[in-house]
């Protein structure tokens, strides 16, 4: 597996690409043992996230991103806090970010390693799960509208820790929310019933009819 620092660029995509079949990235976010240990049924998360993740094709990138967690606010255990609670497929790239979206940067005119990696790999649609549903969960996906990517969220692979839920300044991400900024509401056995059919997606908000209000 490649793992790849904010510090490492990419070029702009090559001429080959614009000729290549648009692709599509699943985009995993934040399954660290340091948020799934504030998730309640955390293992059964895990568990459906692994399983999904193994039966996604070939052809649909898989993308780990990883909150740099700053030692100084962890406990004795921060090499297993800080590392990822899901299994890591060797055909993964892991990516670390340092704030809540994945493409962050982008709000300030810098192309970031990310979006230079899916553009050279002619990704037009992004599949995000992970945690927070309401914090780098919601952002990330708003981010890829606006940058964009068709984005759906897959809602039955994503949770928010209950300090989030109890929040009065965070927002929680549903389903109506995700589908008013044109980001499709989708459950994982939708998206591979989906792609094995090569069906493709639907433009625009929704993609696939939703499959749980929540």
């Amino acid at each position: 597996m490649t793992h790849i620092k904010a510090s490492q660029s990419f070029s702009a995509a090559s001429e080959d690409v614009a000729d290549s079949p648009a692709r599509a990235a699943c985009l995993v976010i934040d399954m660290q043992n340091y948020f799934l240990e504030m998730i309640d049924n955390s293992a059964e998360l895990v568990a459906r996230v692994d399983d999904f993740l193994q039966k996604l094709p070939e052809t649909v990138d898989i993308i780990y991103m990883s909150s740099v967690l700053n030692q100084d606010f962890l406990d004795d255990n921060y090499a297993q806090q800080n590392q990822l609670g899901v299994a890591r497929l060797a055909r993964g790239q892991t990516f670390q970010k340092d704030s809540s979206s994945a493409f962050e940067i982008e709000k300030y005119g810098v192309h970031g390693d990310l979006h230079y990696f899916l553009q050279n790999q002619n990704v037009t649609r992004v599949s995000v799960l992970g945690l927070n549903r309401s914090i780098c969960v919601a952002q990330t996906a708003l981010d890829a509208v606006a940058l964009g990517y068709e984005v759906e969220i897959l809602h039955d692979l994503t949770a928010d820790a209950a300090n989030v839920l109890k929040s009065s300044d965070i927002k929680p991400m549903t389903q109506d929310l995700a589908q008013q900024h044109g980001i499709g509401w989708q459950s994982s056995k939708s998206l591979l019933a989906r792609l094995e059919s090569g069906a493709p997606a639907k433009s625009g908000a929704g993609f696939d009819p939703a499959m749980s209000p929540n």
